[in-house]
């Protein structure tokens, strides 16, 4: 049985005496060894350090003490939220406290239902064990509640399933040995470049630097450049639009002035550095350089955007540069158009490969300890040799771990072999291939060659490849990205699923390969459940980082309606199951989109706003509707006549559905695979 600390109890509960009864539940499995009260603006509450005993250690991987909050409010708000983050950022929580889990405390009955909501619009806030007054009352005489309720909690709670740059520290692993060289940087006002694939952490990486560096004192603007505001305007409005950011930060008002935007951006640094460092970061640099393929203006207002740059550079040493990209060749071109590139030798290049072994292994234990996934030494040493310590890659590959083993309703903690992993890897590997384009796809845009010379290896051309990789620089680019073997040894590509992706790409555009993978039958389930909680999930966070961004609204603060049918669908196996199953996403996901422009006013509002704006999710959608339109004899206008013909050209290769054993289910697999894809396409251009 747990204690409450003396101090504890003298300076803060005697002030608020009915909290110990509160406390009583968790003194089965912790000790309280500090409280006090906070208080922010309109946000007060209890606060409480846990420390935990052995039994929790061993069954959740929860090592330090764990913060409680205790709210008096009945009723939770997102600044509640907000200032607990302030509150874990400050002394005493700061580096003391576990920063991934908290326990909150509220009268409100619905608190757990809250609390679901937020965390699926804000996928990376911390772990949060949710009990109401209610059932803390209740389970006061259980002496496994807290554990009971802790399993629960934690153990639903997918932590391996996000996939947006990371804002925090608070589930950022490894790379701290880059951070800290890149902020040393910033201090000493010298350019660095990051450079690797897609999807390696490297824009999370850069906020982190960020962080660091601006609570060192530096001033530090981010801009990912493949922001249409940013990538379609010319170099003199990026750089009128950089010159009134700078004065935002550093709390000026700016200045209205006359001349040459170069001359106002070297006096404004001048005027605003002094004393104080800083740093611009260029992300997604491609999309504004001499290797644009969209806004080729670029190619022509590279030089004199850069020029601008370097010259304010030579006067004024206050100032630092960040490059990011794909590769540096941005930076190792002696010329562009003609004339000498001003980036050329002034940035010092990095490349971001994946994690190594022992980082892998903390973030597979981190994760997997508090969803009670326990991964052997040999399974952690597998998933790193298959994914190559790519981040997302094995993310993936854990949350598909976490939900093969829900759905066989292995009572958790459990552990994780090499041998499961081994049986489960075609289907595993089958569903994160959908994830490949992501890694590869602005390589294949701006780097066309490189992209090309893994086709080669991926198809056993290795003469090609080993006669172009003697007389060019892309291979070094290849083995820096960490894709392909660093020794001098036979080439292959490092990352297996990489290369099965790259094959079947290739294939497909030779049209060598007319197959089509189905889910088989017995994986049907598993795949359902795990499409209806992404496409649930990630359509709202869409809607809402798509509103934020200026975007139109798709279904509003409360995302789409009737959401317990859309999540409660079947597996399709039949003509009628087929029809309720369109039937039901129409409902859910398309209507709403065209009751959203009546309200607005605006006629066809799902055919022309939702198009512009979400290009790739409209199609996704618009295969519901044509689908469903079919399946219920609806008379098809010549219009959706057309879309049907071409949906079905594009799905089953103008094959008719009676050559097809499970064409039903198939509808179904390219309806929730469709949505799935475009919706992760549509957020990484928010992004």
């Amino acid at each position: 049985m747990g204690t409450i600390k003396h101090d504890v109890v003298a300076h803060h509960l005697n002030k608020f005496p009915k909290e110990r009864e509160l406390l009583v539940p968790f003194l089965t499995c912790f000790d309280v060894t500090w409280g006090a009260r906070y208080q922010n603006l309109k946000n007060q509450f209890s606060t409480y350090f846990l420390s935990p005993e052995q039994t929790v250690k061993d069954q959740f991987g929860i090592d330090t003490e764990v913060l409680l909050i205790m709210s008096d409010f009945s009723e939770l708000q997102p600044r509640t939220m907000q200032a607990i983050d302030t509150f874990m950022k400050s002394l005493p929580a700061l580096g003391r406290i576990d920063p991934t889990t908290i326990f909150l405390v509220s009268p409100d009955p619905r608190l757990r239902d809250w609390i679901a909501s937020y965390v699926a619009l804000n996928p990376q806030f911390r772990v949060t064990v949710a009990l109401s007054h209610g059932e803390l009352n209740a389970g006061r005489s259980d002496s496994y509640f807290i554990r009971a309720s802790m399993s629960e909690q934690l153990f639903s709670r997918d932590l391996f399933n996000d996939q947006l740059p990371l804002r925090s520290d608070t589930f950022f692993f490894g790379r701290n040995k880059i951070a800290a060289e890149f902020s040393t940087a910033i201090k000493t006002s010298n350019n660095k470049g990051l450079f690797g694939l897609r999807k390696t952490g490297k824009t999370s990486l850069l906020f982190k630097v960020r962080r660091m560096s601006q609570a060192d004192g530096a001033k530090v603007l981010y801009y990912d450049c493949k922001d249409p505001a940013i990538r379609t305007i010319g170099w003199v409005d990026f750089l009128e639009q950089i010159i009134l950011d700078m004065y935002y930060a550093f709390g000026r008002r700016p200045k209205t002035q006359e001349g040459h935007v170069s001359r106002r951006f070297k006096n404004a640094v001048g005027e605003l550095c002094g004393e104080d460092n800083l740093c611009i970061i260029f992300d997604e640099i491609e999309w504004v350089s001499p290797v644009a393929v969209i806004d080729k203006h670029w190619h022509k207002d590279f030089v004199p955007f850069w020029q601008t740059m370097w010259t304010t550079q030579s006067e004024h040493r206050q100032i630092s540069f960040i490059i990011a990209g794909v590769n540096p060749t941005v930076t190792e071109m002696a010329e562009v158009d003609g004339v000498q590139n001003p980036l050329f030798g002034i940035i010092a290049p990095k490349f971001l490969t994946g994690l190594d072994e022992g980082d892998v292994r903390t973030m597979l234990n981190k994760f997997g300890k508090r969803m009670g996934l326990r991964f052997d030494n040999d399974a952690i040493s597998y998933m790193f040799r298959r994914y190559g310590g790519h981040p997302m890659l094995t993310r993936m590959a854990g949350s598909y771990v976490n939900a093969a083993l829900r759905a066989k309703g292995d009572r958790r903690p459990v552990r994780v072999l090499t041998d499961q992993l081994v049986e489960s890897e075609p289907e595993r590997e089958a569903e994160i291939m959908y994830y490949c384009p992501h890694i590869v796809s602005e390589l294949n845009k701006f780097y066309p060659d490189e992209y090309e010379m893994l086709e080669w290896l991926a198809t056993g051309n290795e003469a090609d490849f080993h006669e172009f990789a003697a007389n060019n620089d892309y291979v070094r680019h290849l083995r820096d990205y960490g894709l392909i073997n660093p020794s001098n040894e036979k080439a292959k590509i490092q990352i297996p699923v990489l290369a099965r992706y790259i094959l079947a790409e290739r294939r497909k555009a030779d049209k060598e390969a007319e197959e089509f993978y189905v889910v088989p039958t017995g994986s049907r389930e598993r795949w359902l459940r795990n499409r209806l909680d992404r496409i649930g999930t990630d359509i709202r966070r869409l809607d809402k980082m798509g509103v934020a961004k200026g975007k139109v609204a798709l279904y509003g603060q409360n995302g789409f309606p009737e959401a317990e049918k859309l999540f409660a669908v079947k597996a399709v196996d039949d003509q009628p199951s087929l029809e309720t199953f369109l039937n039901t996403f129409n409902r859910c996901l398309v209507e709403p989109i065209e009751s959203m422009g009546k309200s607005l006013t605006l006629r066809d509002y799902f055919w022309n706003e939702v198009k512009a704006a979400y290009p790739d999710l409209w199609d996704a959608l618009l295969r519901i509707k044509v689908y469903r339109n079919e399946a219920m004899h609806i008379d098809l206008t010549a219009r959706v006549t057309q879309q049907l013909s071409e949906m079905k050209a594009k799905d089953f290769m103008g094959r008719p559905p009676a050559s097809f054993v499970d064409y039903h289910f198939m509808v179904q697999q390219k309806v929730l695979d469709g949505l799935f894809v475009h919706i992760m396409i549509e957020m990484d251009r928010l992004m």
